[in-house]
């Protein structure tokens, strides 16, 4: 009754919230993503706002489809609803960790409120189909629903750094479904959006509220659509990975192709070079380029470009050539690239800043024949010009431009003239059509980026003057003014650092003419364009914010900025596609991507470019076949180029730019968003500007995390950095914060980072000061030795020093080892310096130990925890001795025993414990403190030394712990030999522990050779006054707070497999193996464990996790272990109980290794070992466990090394040694100890002998030991490939078990078995049926005839025939015709439903079908159809066919049921049929005299053995009547009228036969066998049979159909022992496995997977491939054979034994608990009148299981006495919810119980409304009484739970001292554990009284 004790302690309220706090900080731990819906406005912007809605109606079709998915049910809608609303903020997000808010269900009365949200957070996995997230979203919604009632805003401060900033709670959308919550709960979260939902009409509809300020109405409509198609598609396309879901509305798909509605003219036939020569013909005059203060008109440009041409022609310089150009900042080099243009080739524009062999390097990449310098250039001049023939196509290279490549090699990118033609006339459209000709416009882009060609040719195309930026102005701000002042530039290109500088310089766009700038190259700032925006007053250009790589020709989108929007905008989008380009937004799978979504920004159209020069490899990864192109003939979409950009389209057509792809960094694991960083930084009002890069110090360190910052004013970088740790996770906070005046940047005006200066190691930056106290010298020695520096001041930064975040951790883990401080790491790294840090960790509160305080006087005090626990434990019927701590003490030398009490005198007076007892006090156990008095010594004279553990074994008795002393002292005197002696103690535990003993032991020595010992200041019940304070404490919360949150989910149960029967209540009978670990191992142990840094008993514990989880196959396990608890040098000289117990949970799982599980081990025991104060008795209170009474709380093992030694003494010719001896008990079910010796290391089992047998903890013991050699010789190994067996097991298991090998005289085919019968016997009977009789001869010439029919009709070698046909003579014939014409029977049931019987018809492939007149017109058959009963067909031959079978032949297809919903048809030889019949015979014998009878319909395999059986000794077979085999009394005439020998039932209906047979066996006098097989046999059914007194044998068989019949018998003899009837050992010729996942051999006694092998095995399943290789596998230990995989969980019994423990895929668990229905079967067959009766599990409307016993009585048996019963003998969890009365059991054709029609019975939520009973009698009516003064109810039924009224277990025991002194009972029994109504426990106490007056009689 252990488990009971402890988890059954106060039930309040604030146990409950623990519970649930540890719960929802476990579903809150680590970083909590921000999933919202990405907003229209900018934070902090948005001024007043207020909440609107939006509808959104679901159509008609997924409203149905929603409803069949959720059954109707609320809740399991809302399931739906909510993994909906979970994959859509997957999509718009990108985050796999996903938060949605939920009301709580509504509640009935509002003063019930505690909390009134609820947070779902969920795991969104790429690979992850709908189905699973649905699944996923139902546990987390069920967990959330049982753990609602905690109070979720005070969590607020706690999960404050996780938080969402300015929330209390982290989500920021929310779901309500309207039938099951109130959207009114969700106020005090606040959520930005809420998606609520509601029936209406049989229709579902959806509204959205959303805050205005943060969203705009058509968003949000446009969000409804979304959700609504992509759960339409999720619905639709459950079982697919969620990213491969296409779900864009059909309406967008127009709205997208509106979007990309880009196709216009252009002059697409013409080259740049022609369209040039066009304009210089039309304005010659105008001025062309302006550039060093020279100047060239147009036709001057013309001119000298054709000089050029012509000279690179003569050069021999034309198409195909890619030309080097050196450009200078000049006119000269616009005409010497339309120089090469005009020969036909390409220009290849170099930086004159590139070093020389970056420019040797492009130069031989495209083979350039000629590199034009500025001298070249003056000599191409001097060529006159020659009229040219035009050269060049609109497909040829324009030019090519190197970008940097990811392999650090540049790549070249070619560009065709079309491609440039194509984007000057798009930019021409948006922007320079704007604008009258000619304007001024400023290149500031270098020639070597193609953000030149954007106003080279939309200048020179269009007749507009090109004025080129000087160099020394480009990049310098005021300068660049100056140049757009001087020239009054109109129109400029460049990028957003470009505006940085011009505003420094700018105030108020004084004297400037700028009307248009085009920004492109980096991300352009709101903030950043409003200011510049903002320098020019009301005369103010327009920006356009531009897009595109260079692989699509300079831009592909822009956006025309408005400056009104500036100011909410979060980011300036990119805009639209510009001329005859498009842009696709690709999710993962390369499905369109609906509006809003984001996703892989991809562009085709006219812009590509041609790929990248000799770059075949990147070509195919960059430029990729369009999976979406339209045929158009102005537009080229057959390819599409991959930018790495991620963007999404807004709902206005314009595109909004997200970043990389591959722009984010992880750091240690981390992932972060570089430009999240920069946000922060950029918003302190310091910060100007700020890069944010990952960086190195050294080759070999670590990246870090760099910020560089441009300041706005000057600040210390410490300032900055406490900023930002205000605001972003510790790992997000810089390690180097650097300022700089400003940026280096790139000639084309980008930032450029390579240039940024490497983060250094610096020196100090302050004035050394050495620390001046100790918390700060301490502080510096950690920093020295962690920053690997000789000294530091206490006014360096730690950062400065080098340090970095992960340091940070290191240096927080140091200051709490040392100082015993816990300092947050926001602290550390907002108090960089060990002047500021010290100050905190002063002013912090550290872990003062308090010390323990003298009591005064009293007559009583409090108890410790683990006394509480023990005194109830105490009162247990049956708990013995097992709480006894006995020792005893060889003395060796003269030994006085007048020395002795005086010594044992000493003790007591010394000792306080030794003299205390216990009292239970207002509901409280106390202890009393007594005076000392004269102490007796227990003597034993005159005995011999063999008489010695008898002797000790009745010296430990019990003890009463109300009577002090709760200690005895004996003394063994031994006959003969005056100088041996034994000293013999014996204490209860409840007074002392392990070290209490040793240290009694030594101290007695020391008394009894006279010493004086010094004074004890403090007692035990100091202690015990101290501990009940410190459970108060801050500390001590913490501690629990650990605890809780270690057991937060569901705390898993051990099942062990075991011998015998778990009992109701627990028992304490043990017994002890011991084991010695040889030396060289223990060696081994110990270099191992050093080795891997963890102590050795971490190594014995992570063997231990193995040990256990390969026997029970558990991942999650708990072992226990005790501790000294003796923490503080007060208690070290106390007598006490000081023991804690650790509940160490770890979980080993198959795919790990075991290094990687010592790992787990070793930091789970640090953690324990760090919260060790926190009484195991108070966590069991606070977990509120589900009551078991056969098992200890949390754990049911233990494993613990003995810190402690019991020494020998030696004084004055005596020496006193420790005797070893077996105290026979057990706390828990197995115990490991182990002891540290001299030599190697003892390791003792102590296991419960109610439970194992001796042999079994042999086995379990050496398998360990197994272990242990394996894991420290392959650390690295997986846990499910760890040996366990050595080769006697092995062998014992795959062969000795296995030795079924048997030869058959005759072998062949089945009907040959007749034929030899009817050659023999003709005369004789056969087929016996209310038809008549047919002796063989008639039978086999019938069968004959027929096969030769069959014959005619080309049935040949396994061609399927149908059976369509009664139980009668003619169906033996037909299957006997069948098999003689060669085919294969398929054998149809005719009372199966039309659709059935065409699918088997269909599936088989049946050429032809036998079947009866009656059943002719049930089927619509194409093939061949034969009555049976047509007399015509028994003409002719009717000798025996030539045979064209063989053995290997099929002689039948059998259906059984498929997981898949449609029958699978098993192909049995004729050989299989063969060895089972000769092998039945043999286990079986029966004679020509005896019948079978055909009971079982022909549909199941059970009927073979009954169809051929007979026929090989030359029986009979009598046919039972069609449909009589459903009726016990049916049976049983057929038994007795047809003299039958042998009867197959399944255990279902032999229940019915035997109460048929009411209790007279006389009826089966002549029958040999009964055969149970088909279902779980139980010992109540055998028990029963065995009653009637017969001689029928009784077996037990087992069998799939794919192994032919039964394959395993088991002779139902004695089964006292047996925890389950086995199913026995393998008939012959074939063989039983029992395997693990790996198919490799489990011990005897583990559970694992049963194979089958052998003769028996199926061919496999009909038209199945798939299925047949899955089940049917290769044998792993025999060569070219094969096993099959039954599914079936078995083990190994010691005998050789199989013990069936059911399906794999039909477990059954409950609260953790794992149940066998068997079990409560049994019981409910115990119950006088009842018949029938199955427990099945059923999931009711709410999702939750319960358990539902079903029942056939033969009188009216009330559920609520059915349910008194079973909960007499069950355990709470394990007593069905509800009793269903049935008149009779469904049942399947076979006879065995329909399961799955009870499960389809539906079950109510509430268990049904029970009238208050009354008490009956007056020990009742004082028990009801008594009951409500102890619950303070005004009124208890007889019928009310004890536990569910809130009785714990000192609630028992007040109740069991009532009964006590009211003389209901004589002793401690705490019955109301076991009888926890009134109702029972008066009926238990009546039977008992009557028990005794009959006694007393």
């Amino acid at each position: 009754m252990a488990a009971r004790i402890v988890t059954e302690d106060l039930i309040i309220a604030g146990q409950q919230k623990n519970r649930e706090r540890r719960y929802w900080l476990g579903q809150l731990a680590g970083e909590l993503a921000d999933s919202r819906f990405p907003s229209d406005r900018v934070a902090g912007l948005e001024g007043e706002g207020g909440l609107a809605s939006i509808p959104f109606d679901f159509d008609e079709e997924l409203s149905n489809r929603l409803g069949e998915i959720s059954n109707h049910s609320d809740l399991r809608l809302f399931m739906v609803l909510t993994a909906g609303l979970t994959l859509l903020l997957n999509k718009y997000t990108g985050l796999e960790d996903v938060l949605v808010g939920a009301p709580v269900n509504r509640q009935q009365e509002e003063a019930d409120f505690i909390n009134t949200v609820l947070i779902l957070r969920q795991k969104v996995q790429d690979e992850m189909s709908f189905k699973q997230l649905l699944m996923q979203v139902r546990d987390t919604t069920s967990a959330a629903i049982q753990h609602q009632n905690f109070p979720l805003i005070t969590l607020k401060d706690q999960l404050n750094e996780e938080l969402p900033e300015g929330r209390s709670f982290p989500f920021r959308t929310a779901i309500v479904l309207e039938e099951l919550q109130d959207i009114d709960y969700l106020e005090p979260a606040a959520p930005e959006m809420i998606f609520s939902f509601r029936r209406e009409n049989g229709r579902f509809i959806g509204t959205i509220h959303y805050r205005t300020e943060r969203f705009l109405p058509g968003t949000v409509a446009r969000l409804g659509g979304h959700y609504l198609s992509l759960l339409a598609q999720a619905v639709k396309h459950a079982d697919i990975p969620h990213v491969e879901l296409d779900w864009i509305p059909s309406g967008e798909q127009e709205e997208l192709l509106h979007f990309n509605d880009t196709v216009a003219d252009y002059p697409h036939e013409c080259t740049l070079v022609q369209l040039f020569d066009q304009q210089a013909a039309n304005t010659p005059d105008r001025l062309a380029v302006v550039a060093e203060g020279s100047s060239l008109t147009y036709a001057e440009v013309k001119q000298q470009a054709d000089r050029v041409a012509t000279a690179l022609r003569h050069k021999g310089i034309g198409s195909g050539h890619i030309l080097g150009l050196l450009p200078e900042r000049n006119s000269k080099t616009i005409v010497a690239l339309l120089g090469i243009m005009k020969a036909g080739a390409a220009y290849l524009p170099i930086s004159p800043h590139w070093p020389a062999n970056r420019v040797q390097e492009v130069l031989e990449d495209c083979d350039s024949p000629l590199l034009i310098t500025p001298e070249v250039y003056r000599q191409l001049l001097t060529v006159e010009a020659e009229e040219l023939p035009p050269v060049s196509h609109p497909n040829d290279l324009a030019y090519v431009i190197y970008t940097s490549g990811s392999t650090g090699k540049p790549k070249g990118t070619m560009i065709e003239h079309k491609s440039v033609v194509n984007f000057t006339w798009g930019m021409w459209r948006e922007i320079y059509s704007l604008y009258e000709a000619p304007f001024r416009a400023a290149l500031v882009s270098p020639f070597e980026f193609d953000a030149s060609i954007q106003l080279i040719f939309g200048t020179l195309l269009f007749g507009h003057t090109l004025y080129i930026v000087p160099e020394e102005a480009r990049l310098n701000g005021g300068l660049l003014l100056d140049f757009f002042r001087y020239h009054q530039i109109e129109v400029t290109d460049g990028t957003p650092t470009h505006l940085r500088h011009m505003m420094d310089h700018l105030q108020y766009g004084e004297d400037l003419a700028l009307c248009h700038l085009i920004i492109a190259g980096e991300t352009l700032p709101p903030l950043l364009a409003k200011g510049f925006l903002e320098r020019f007053g009301a005369k103010k250009p327009q920006l356009t914010n531009a897009y595109g790589p260079t692989e699509a020709t300079v831009n592909a989108s822009s956006y025309h900025i408005s400056y009104e929007k500036l100011a909410t905008m979060q980011r300036v989008p990119i805009g639209s596609p510009l001329l005859n380009s498009k842009v696709l937004i690709l999710g993962p799978r390369n499905q369109l991507q609906p509006i809003g979504v984001p996703g892989e920004l991809c562009i085709t159209g006219n812009g590509l470019a041609r790929g990248y020069l000799h770059r075949p490899e990147s070509n195919l990864e960059k430029f990729q076949v369009n999976p979406f192109a339209a045929s158009t003939a102005m537009v080229d979409e057959g390819r599409m180029y991959r930018t790495g950009d991620l963007a999404r389209w807004l709902p206005d057509g314009n595109l909004d730019y997200l970043g990389r792809i591959d722009d984010q960094v992880k750091i240690r694991g981390m992932r972060i968003e570089l430009g999240e960083i920069e946000s922060r930084l950029r918003a302190l009002p310091s910060v100007r500007d700020t890069v944010v890069t990952l960086r190195k110090t050294a080759e070999n360190e670590d990246a870090h995390l760099c910020a560089y910052v441009v300041l706005e004013i000057p600040v210390d970088v410490a300032d900055i950095r406490r900023s930002l740790a205000e605001d972003l996770p510790y790992y997000m906070v810089p390690t180097y914060l650097i300022p700089m005046d400003k940026f280096p940047v790139t000639p084309n005006g980008k930032i450029d980072r390579k240039a940024l200066p490497a983060p250094e190691r610096l020196q100090s930056s302050s004035t050394f000061e050495a620390p001046r106290n100790d918390v700060e010298r301490a502080l510096a020695d950690i920093w020295c030795r962690v920053l690997g520096v000789e000294e530091i001041s206490i006014h360096d930064s730690f950062f400065e020093r080098g340090g970095n975040s992960l340091q940070i951790t290191t240096i927080a883990s140091h200051i709490k080892r040392d100082l015993g401080v816990d300092i947050p790491l926001r602290e550390a790294f907002i108090k960089p310096t060990i002047l500021d840090l010290a100050a905190y960790v002063q002013s912090a509160e550290q872990k003062d130990y308090t010390g323990l305080q003298r009591q005064e006087e009293r007559e009583d005090y409090p108890v410790s925890s683990a006394q509480k626990r023990l005194y109830v434990l105490n009162r247990f019927e049956g708990i013995g001795t097992a709480y006894n701590i006995p020792g005893v003490l060889k003395v060796d030398g003269p030994f006085a025993a007048e020395r002795l009490t005086v010594a044992v005198q000493s003790l007591v007076e010394r000792h306080e414990s030794l003299r205390t007892s216990f009292q239970f006090k207002n509901g409280q156990p106390v202890q009393i403190v007594g005076e000392p008095v004269p102490f007796q010594v227990e003597r034993f004279e005159g005995f011999d030394t063999q008489e010695i553990p008898a002797l000790i074994q009745a010296f430990i008795r019990p003890f009463d712990l109300t009577k002090a002393p709760l200690f005895r002292v004996g003394l063994i005197s031994i006959s003969g030999q005056p100088n041996l002696h034994y000293v013999l103690f014996d204490l209860h535990h409840i007074i002392a522990d392990g070290v209490s003993l040793a240290l009694l032991e030594q101290e007695f020595i020391r008394l009894y050779m006279g010493e004086s010992l010094e004074t004890l200041d403090l007692q035990y019940k100091d202690y015990a006054v101290w501990q009940r304070e410190q459970v108060q404490s801050e500390e001590m919360r913490e501690q629990e707070r650990f605890w809780i949150n270690q057991f937060s989910d569901e705390v898993p149960v051990l099942e062990l497999p075991t011998d015998y029967p778990r009992s109701l209540n627990k028992h304490f009978a043990g017994d002890r193996l011991q084991f010695d670990l040889p030396a060289d191992l223990t060696e081994q142990l110990k270099s191992f464990a050093e080795q891997q840094g963890v102590t050795l008993y971490m190594l014995l514990l992570a063997a231990y996790n193995v040990l256990l989880h390969r026997y029970t196959k558990q991942e999650d396990i708990i072992v226990g272990t005790p501790i000294a608890g003796r923490l503080h040098s007060d208690q070290e000289s106390m007598v006490g109980m000081f023991v804690n117990t650790l509940a160490l949970r770890n979980r080993p799982t198959g795919d790990k290794t075991f290094s990687q599980l010592l790992d787990e081990v070793k930091q789970h025991a640090i953690e324990a070992y760090q919260h060790q104060e926190y009484p195991f008795e108070e966590l069991v209170d606070r977990l509120q466990l589900e009551r078991n009474s056969s098992r200890n709380p949390l754990f049911d093992t233990m494993l613990f090394m003995q810190n402690y030694t019991r020494q020998p003494g030696v004084a004055k010719g005596l020496t006193f040694t420790p005797y070893p001896f077996t105290h026979h008990a057990a706390k828990f079910d197995i115990t490991l100890e182990f002891h540290q010796e001299a030599d190697g290391m003892l390791l003792a089992v102590e296991y419960a002998t109610k439970l194992y047998k001796r042999e079994t903890m042999e086995r379990f013991s050496q398998h360990y030991l197994r272990i242990l050699e394996d894991v420290i010789q392959k650390p690295h190994q997986a846990l499910q490939d760890v040996s366990l067996l050595d080769e006697e097991e092995t062998q014992n298991l795959l062969t000795t078990f296995n030795q079924t090998a048997s030869d058959w005289q005759e072998t062949g085919l089945i009907h040959q078995l007749l034929e030899k019968q009817a050659e023999e016997y003709p005369a004789r009977d056969a087929l016996i049926s209310e038809e008549g009789i047919l002796t063989y001869g008639e039978l086999n010439a019938r069968a004959n005839q027929l096969a030769r029919h069959l014959r005619e009709c080309q049935v040949g070698p396994e061609d399927r025939v149908g059976l369509l046909l009664s139980r009668s003579q003619e169906m033996v014939i037909a299957i006997y015709a069948v098999l003689k014409a060669g085919g294969t029977y398929v054998p149809i049931d005719p009372e199966f439903p039309t659709d059935r019987i065409q699918y088997l018809l269909r599936d088989s492939g049946a050429s032809m079908l036998l079947t009866q007149r009656d059943w002719r017109e049930k089927v619509d058959f194409s093939g061949s159809i034969l009555d049976v009963t047509d007399k015509e067909i028994y003409q002719g031959d009717p000798s025996n066919l030539p045979s064209v079978t063989a053995s290997e032949h099929l002689a039948y297809i059998l259906y059984t049921s498929g997981s898949t919903g449609q029958p699978k048809g098993v192909m049995v030889e004729h050989r299989n049929i063969i060895n089972f019949l000769h092998a039945m015979q043999q286990e079986y014998p029966m004679m020509a005299s005896d019948t079978f009878l055909l009971k079982t319909p022909y549909t199941f395999d059970v009927s073979v053995p009954e169809l051929f059986g007979w026929t090989i000794m030359g029986g009979r077979l009598a046919i039972l009547k069609e449909g009589d085999h459903r009726h016990p009394k049916a049976i049983l005439r057929a038994v007795t009228e047809y003299n039958v020998g042998l009867l197959n039932f399944v255990p279902s209906m032999f229940g019915a036969f035997l109460n048929a047979l009411g209790g007279n066996g006389q009826p089966l006098k002549l029958l040999k066998y009964l055969l149970l097989s088909g279902e779980t046999v139980t010992k109540d059914l055998v028990e029963r049979f065995h009653r009637l007194g017969t001689d029928v044998q009784l077996d037990n068989l087992y069998g799939p159909t794919e192994a032919t019949v039964f394959t395993t018998r088991y002779p139902l003899t004695n089964l006292q022992e047996s925890v389950h009837v086995p199913i026995g050992r393998p008939i012959a010729n074939v063989q039983g496995y029992i395997l693990d996942g790996q198919e490799k051999p489990v011990p005897i006694g583990v559970v694992g997977e049963l194979f089958i092998a052998g003769a028996g095995l199926a061919r496999g399943y009909l038209n199945q491939h798939e299925l047949t290789t899955k089940k049917f596998r290769p044998h792993p230990f025999i060569e070219g054979e094969r096993m099959y995989h039954t599914g079936d969980l078995a083990r190994w019994l010691p005998d050789g034994n199989i013990e069936f423990l059911g399906r794999i895929d039909h477990q059954v668990k409950v609260n953790g608990f794992r149940i066998e229905l068997g079990e409560i079967e049994t019981l409910l067959y115990q119950l006088d009148g009842i018949i029938e009766a199955v427990v099945v599990d059923q999931v009711d409307s709410l999702g939750n299981k319960q358990l539902v016993a079903y029942y056939v009585a033969d009188r009216l048996i009330e559920p609520t006495h059915i349910k008194t019963h079973v909960s007499r003998f069950l355990p709470n969890f394990m007593v069905p919810a509800f009793f269903h009365p049935l008149t009779e059991m469904a049942r399947t054709s076979s006879g065995k119980i329909d399961r799955n029609s009870l499960v389809s019975i539906p079950i109510g939520v509430q268990k049904e409304a029970v009238s208050l009973a009354k008490p009956r009698t007056e020990l009742e009516r004082k028990l009801v009484q008594f009951w409500k003064q102890l619950f303070k109810r005004d009124e208890v039924s007889i019928d009310d739970d004890f536990f569910e009224l809130g009785g714990n277990s000192l609630a028992a025991v007040e109740l069991d001292l009532a009964l006590e002194e009211n003389g209901a009972i004589d002793e401690a029994e705490l019955l109301v554990y076991e009888h926890r109504t009134i109702r029972l426990l008066a009926e238990h106490l009546e039977s008992y009284r009557v028990q005794e007056d009959r006694g007393g009689d």
